[in-house]
């Protein structure tokens, strides 16, 4: 196919980036090399400082499907990934996001749009990713090519299966990101504003799923969610997803068993990581994710709880010593 300018492409592939110099090359590389190329690429950069705005304008002089766009005030990251996903052409029938250190493989827009096009239902794609060195989800769990969006989520908020991966992992129909919320599409405030799209996306969408492994996503140690790898975020976005969008996947009494159960673990890893030394940080960071998702007096709570527990287990120690 011609690399002229597309009337109507059918995806948006949008890669939002700030001082993204030594990936993001490989990143836009990856896309321009896709085997379906009916597509338009915006590269949004948040007013980078380094070489990562050259070589943003450097490729969209080169291929007309590259629009490059520059803002001049540097805002955070999610902000910029509304302003990138906000920036697609009005025809387009799906978005694709792509993080500047994250790559495609060739297959990924052909794979994923054959499955999306064949169910109409579908708002959200997911595939298999390379996460670091590690397949993700692992080749042993079993993921339906098309399930009702409610099913995929009750799996995801029981803990069962995670098959959304990351930004990059997934492809949105694009009605939903113009329509699905009034002001932005990635809530600015939380810290795991695409987990929470994805779930209010599938409440009334299906949800697809590509064998193949199809896209990378980089697991670098001083990134911004390297850094918190350790600090069990896993856990703390089920905790958190559960309590804002379990009432749309459960019923109340099997919600609240649920959510009792979670809420349990959460705690109970709290008063292990009371142990730690880089405690300080970790409770810095669930404090914050909380608050950011409307949860201010959760942790506080939290520790009220996990204190309270600590303290039983002390009591009843003593008590098993002193009946010995």
């Amino acid at each position: 196919m011609s690399l002229s300018v597309l009337e109507t492409p059918i995806v948006s592939v949008v890669t939002p980036f700030y001082n993204s110099g030594d990936t993001l090359e490989r990143c836009i590389v990856s896309v321009l090399s896709q085997s379906r190329t009916d597509f338009e690429y915006l590269l949004v950069d948040n007013c980078s400082s380094d070489r990562g705005s050259e070589i943003a304008r450097d490729y969209a002089r080169r291929d007309p499907r590259i629009r490059y766009l520059r803002f001049e005030e540097h805002v955070f990251k999610a902000r910029n990934y509304n302003r990138a996903v906000k920036s697609i052409s009005a025809g387009t029938r799906y978005c694709k996001v792509v993080q500047a250190d994250d790559y495609l493989y060739p297959q990924c827009l052909e794979q994923m749009l054959e499955i999306a096009l064949r169910h109409p239902n579908v708002g959200v794609v997911g595939a298999r990713r390379v996460a670091g060195d590690v397949v993700d989800p692992a080749p042993t769990k079993s993921v339906p090519p098309v399930s009702p969006g409610h099913d995929i989520c009750r799996q995801v908020l029981l803990g069962q299966l995670y098959p959304f991966g990351s930004p990059t992992s997934v492809l949105y129909r694009a009605d939903l990101v113009r329509s699905l919320r009034r002001d932005f599409f990635f809530d600015e405030l939380l810290y795991f504003d695409d987990v929470d799209v994805v779930l209010d996306a599938l409440r009334t969408n299906d949800f697809a799923f590509c064998e193949q492994v199809l896209t990378y996503t980089q697991r670098d140690p001083v990134s911004t969610f390297g850094r918190v790898m350790q600090y069990f975020p896993g856990l703390l976005n089920r905790y958190m997803m559960l309590r804002k969008w379990g009432a749309d996947f459960f019923a109340p009494q099997e919600l609240k068993s649920v959510l009792d159960e979670v809420a349990r673990e959460y705690y109970q890893t709290l008063i292990r990581a009371s142990g730690r030394g880089d405690r300080a940080e970790l409770f810095k960071f669930h404090r914050a994710v909380l608050a950011g998702g409307g949860f201010r007096w959760e942790f506080g709570r939290a520790l009220a709880t996990f204190a309270a527990m600590a303290s039983e287990w002390v009591a009843r120690r003593v008590g098993l010593r002193g009946s010995s």
